[in-house]
């Protein structure tokens, strides 16, 4: 009887919320992507069930674009992508991997791992559906150097004897043990690469702090935080403890009374060779495989566009040469206008500046290496700031964007000056115009609106004001 009952239990929880879709206009190739919920089936997998509110990501028709690959990079930048059992719809791992059943995310799995997802057989017909794993899987094809490919399977019903691999999701980051140096679940270890680091606070949304390196202006510092990336107890921002001189004896793996929580990551992750062997690799391989397959979409675009630039360029330029009558020897030529936000379309205005700041322009202030060491610096196009100070940040700044991709509501890639003021100018009333940007990381910060600025040393920040044109 208990049986019985806990058979029904099941069998209405599973059917009482349907199965994850993916949505698409009639005639058309984009995906929507829908936010994600996770029940039970009856063998006990978790899988993904069905969203409330869809949203396009990317399309799936033909090669992906480098702005696909960004996109569900930073869609699906907090997942790793292990392998299920063969010949069925488990995954190895119950309790903490899921079925994948959103396409986008199987196509990133792909990129992740090497597998081919660009073909035309990727979501599979009805007359396969019974006989595949449901969700994502791995089956051997012909379209694929390596012959392997991931597919998708849509069946809302539970396939009884399908052949082939599922491919399962599980996060790619988790915290370690508070308040101890390291104390990752099992198959994670703790981010030891400074670079990870700042990239792993920006995709699971956590503000790195100012002053990210533990111990730069006061070594001691190494002794009291987990070594690593970690968690601060205190403001909850991201900071990086690289290993130093004073971590020997007891302390070779981290103070003995450290605060903090570690961030980990998978140890291992999937990887498909040339011979469609599956390797367990480093987590890192299979991000930079990820940005190779990028990179290389990047480039094949780039180059295209330079072909027919210059094609169009050639043509214009024989025209021009037919229709215009000869320059005046005595004319000067005009110079080419710089490109908009590029720093040589900075005008400085050192007039007002005091004699100090005026003759600090060496290559250690970090005023001069973004850009702008004067009192006043103003674009062409638009937009004037005004330089501050020096080696001075504001701890109490809210972060707006760096040189990393990000995927955070509120926050965009920044590389210029300009485009940290133009993200300090559209944050609204959330920021006063004063703000800071990292000479290094770009990292762009505003004061918030009616606070005063809480100042620290930072030899890398210049702070700014945005001035009224």
């Amino acid at each position: 009887m208990t049986g019985t009952i806990t058979a029904l239990f099941l069998f209405a929880f599973i059917h009482g919320s349907s199965a994850a879709t993916i949505l698409s206009e009639p005639g058309s190739s984009v995906m929507r992507r829908e936010s994600k919920m996770v029940s039970m089936t009856p063998t006990g997998q978790m899988i993904q069930n069905e969203p409330q509110k869809p949203e396009t990501l990317v399309n799936t028709q033909g090669e992906l674009s480098p702005e696909d690959l960004t996109n569900l990079a930073a869609e699906f930048c907090d997942y790793d992508f292990p392998m299920g059992k063969d010949d069925s719809s488990n995954c190895s791992d119950a309790s903490n991997h899921s079925l994948i059943l959103e396409e986008s995310m199987c196509v990133e799995a792909g990129v992740e791992s090497g597998a081919t997802t660009t073909h035309d057989s990727f979501k599979i017909s009805q007359d396969w559906e019974g006989q595949r794993p449901k969700g994502c899987f791995k089956y051997e094809c012909a379209e694929a150097a390596n012959k392997v490919c991931y597919f998708y399977n849509g069946d809302g019903d539970w396939p009884t004897a399908p052949k082939g691999s599922p491919v399962c999701s599980r996060p790619k980051y988790l915290n370690g043990t508070k308040d101890t140096n390291g104390g990752c679940p099992t198959g994670y270890e703790v981010i030891q690469n400074e670079d990870s680091c700042a990239a792993t606070a920006n995709c699971l949304g956590y503000a790195a702090a100012a002053e990210f390196r533990i111990g730069t202006q006061n070594a001691s510092k190494t002794l009291e935080s987990p070594l690593g990336c970690f968690i601060h107890n205190g403001d909850g921002h991201v900071y990086f403890n690289k290993k130093g001189a004073l971590h020997t004896g007891a302390n070779e793996k981290g103070g003995t009374s450290v605060k903090g929580t570690n961030l980990c990551k998978v140890s291992k992750t999937v990887l498909w060779d040339a011979s469609g062997t599956a390797t367990e690799v480093a987590a890192d391989a299979a991000a930079t495989n990820a940005s190779t397959t990028a990179t290389a979409a990047s480039t094949t675009a780039t180059a295209a566009s330079t072909t027919a630039t210059a094609a169009d360029a050639a043509t214009a330029a024989t025209a021009t040469a037919a229709a215009a009558p000869a320059a005046d020897a005595s004319t000067a030529a005009t110079p080419a206008p710089p490109p908009p936000g590029s720093l040589s379309e900075v005008e400085e205005d050192t007039q007002n500046m005091d004699a100090e700041d005026a003759q600090d322009s060496s290559s250690d202030n970090p005023c001069s290496n973004i850009g702008c060491n004067s009192n006043k610096c103003a674009w062409a196009s638009g937009g004037v700031v005004s330089r501050l100070t020096a080696k001075k940040s504001c701890s109490n700044a809210k972060l707006l964007g760096s040189q990393e991709v990000t995927m955070i509501k509120d926050q965009a890639k920044v590389t210029t000056l300009k485009e940290c003021m133009h993200q300090v100018q559209s944050s609204g009333t959330a920021c006063s115009g004063f703000f800071e940007m990292h000479a290094d990381t770009f990292a762009c910060s505003c004061v918030p609106q009616g606070a005063d600025c809480t100042e620290t040393t930072n030899e890398k920040i210049c702070r700014y004001q945005v001035l009224e044109e």
